[in-house]
């Protein structure tokens, strides 16, 4: 069914088949307009700009200031929906970087000698070392190992 408006000589508007008085005759053209935007748009992802050419063609005179007023409301609509950024969905919440302990730390928490934790450490993912002669041991995954560990 296409959308369809016509001006009657006896100034009152027909949409769809259903007369309207003179005094509604713009408010009939507006929801013309978002019914056929959205029923295009949502149907074929294509609008219609013919049948917007034809209601501006039999549209009377005394009418098309407020035809255009509605066409440019449209308008500006769309040009605020393209200017709006898009927001993405919220990510998650970044985690806490791990904290990261001393050896001396570590061994306090494990319970055993500093020179125990050195050799713990070899090849282990929660040991780190920035430099060669710095070892910092990542807290969670340590516990973790430990607590897997017995």
């Amino acid at each position: 069914m296409s959308c369809s408006v016509r001006i009657c000589a006896a100034r009152c508007v027909d949409v769809y088949g259903v007369r309207f008085a003179e005094s509604v005759a713009m408010a009939a053209c507006r929801a013309w307009l978002v019914r056929c935007a959205w029923k295009h748009m949502a149907n074929a992802m294509q609008f219609d700009f013919e049948s917007i050419l034809d209601a501006v063609r039999d549209c009377d005179p005394a009418n098309l200031p407020g035809l255009i007023g509605a066409l440019e409301q449209a308008k500006a609509e769309a040009w605020g929906r393209l200017s709006t950024p898009v927001t993405s969905p919220p990510q998650e919440a970044k985690a806490q970087p791990e904290r990261l302990l001393t050896p001396e730390e570590a061994a306090s928490i494990a319970q055993v000698p500093v020179r125990r934790l050195y050799g713990w450490a070899r090849g282990q993912g929660w040991a780190r070392r920035p430099t060669r002669r710095c070892l910092r041991i990542g807290e969670a995954s340590f516990r973790r190992w430990l607590a897997m560990r017995g």
